[in-house]
């Protein structure tokens, strides 16, 4: 899973050690605590599932969900000015 996991998504070193070390932590979670795994991945699908739903009704309606609120950030975004929200300015 790891090798196939770095084939896939790394490009550079730094990725490629990034998503080697993730694919480590999965493997060892789910021998270790399967139920936890599982759980992680039903909640994951679910999520999944609901904002495909949200996007495929908004492409089949043709409405854009305008009522969206911005992304605000715990930490603010290096050399922004507007306090971490994704704001235009």
């Amino acid at each position: 899973m790891e090798r196939y996991a770095v084939q896939r998504f790394a490009r550079s070193g730094v990725e490629k050690a990034a998503v080697s070390g993730i694919a480590r932590m999965f493997v060892r979670l789910v021998k270790r605590h399967p139920l936890v795994a599982a759980e992680l991945l039903i909640a994951g699908a679910g999520r999944a599932g609901k904002v495909g739903w949200g996007e495929l009704e908004q492409r089949l309606t043709g409405r854009r969900n305008d009522d969206v609120e911005p992304i605000t950030h715990s930490v603010p975004l290096i050399g922004s000015s507007n306090q971490g929200s994704d704001e235009a300015e």
